[in-house]
């Protein structure tokens, strides 16, 4: 499993680099000249040379990644072109308010989706399922933004609650969080019903039953049980996704976060501050990839065999 580990390590390392290469790249080809945001109207084309100079942006674009991949391999991921501070300063000073969201939001997801998927599944054809069945499907299709002005107009300005903006105590946790978590509940809803209907319809599930296992010991120790590998899978690609997909969110609820901070810096051409962040949502997502992968080991024996079959 040491081995399996080692290598997947490695690929990750390889997706890592792949995407930073892609987004500096894709960044080049953005209409808009950070210099020219950064100088003053009377500027000349001398200041503008000096300061394209003093940026690294009169290298080629080989270069200028030369540089930026030799300095983020000591942590050094630049300065901000527009706040004058280093990039890796700014997103970890907001990058625990999107943690905190991002968890909050797939903690709320999880829970409750293994709640309805289970629910729907057990009252599979009545009027529960289908309920569930819509509910799921209208948490996936509805926007994030539009939700979360509805829930600002009911929550914030009509009965006047809870928070509509800011990051002040956990009730201003609350509506972005709850719109956040809309679309991973509808997946995670669905795909909990699917699992637990086909493990109901196994032999096994069958077997308990004839020798007079209860009902609830029958779906908790056996059916549910055996979706969590599914399960593990559809909340670490969420998690990631999540991690990435809070921008509209965060930017909806003035929540501060690395999403906001993202907008911020692309309306900016604030080029490396773009690439630390999106570097680092890529970092998580791989991450949180790797550990799914090594966590089924953990659920399954039969797959840690597998992983020490093929090392």
């Amino acid at each position: 499993m040491a081995a399996y580990a080692i290598r997947r390590l490695g690929l990750s390392a390889i997706v890592v680099v792949g995407v930073s290469i892609a987004v500096f790249m894709m960044l080049r080809l953005v209409p808009g000249d950070p210099v020219s945001v950064m100088l003053s109207q009377g500027s000349t084309a001398q200041d503008a040379a000096a300061l394209k100079h003093e940026l690294g942006l009169d290298r080629s674009v080989f270069a200028q990644y030369e540089r930026y991949a030799g300095n983020a391999l000591t942590g050094d991921l630049g300065t901000s072109i527009r706040l004058h501070e280093p990039v890796a300063r700014l997103i970890g000073q907001r990058l625990p308010a999107t943690l905190e969201l991002t968890v909050a939001s797939l903690a709320l997801a999880t829970a409750l989706g293994v709640l309805f998927g289970t629910l729907s599944a057990v009252r599979h054809g009545r009027l529960t399922d289908h309920l569930v069945r819509v509910g799921s499907l209208a948490g996936v299709s509805l926007p994030s933004f539009w939700l979360g002005l509805m829930l600002i107009l009911l929550f914030g300005v009509e009965l006047g609650v809870l928070p509509i903006a800011g990051r002040d105590g956990l009730a201003s946790l609350v509506l972005p969080a709850v719109t956040l978590a809309m679309v991973p509940l509808g997946i995670i809803t669905r795909m909990v019903r699917s699992s637990v209907l086909d493990a109901l319809r196994e032999d096994y599930i069958r077997t308990a039953r004839a020798k007079g296992l209860g009902a609830a010991r029958t779906l908790f120790g056996h059916a549910l049980r055996n979706s969590l590998i599914p399960l593990v899978t559809v909340v670490g690609v969420q998690f990631g996704t999540l991690l990435g997909g809070a921008i509209i969110v965060e930017t909806v609820f003035a929540w501060p976060g690395v999403g906001s901070l993202l907008i911020d810096a692309v309306s900016a051409r604030d080029f490396p501050l773009v690439q630390g962040i999106i570097l680092m949502i890529a970092l998580g997502f791989v991450l949180v990839n790797l550990a799914v992968d090594l966590l089924y080991a953990v659920l399954d024996p039969r797959i840690r065999d597998s992983m020490e079959t093929a090392a």
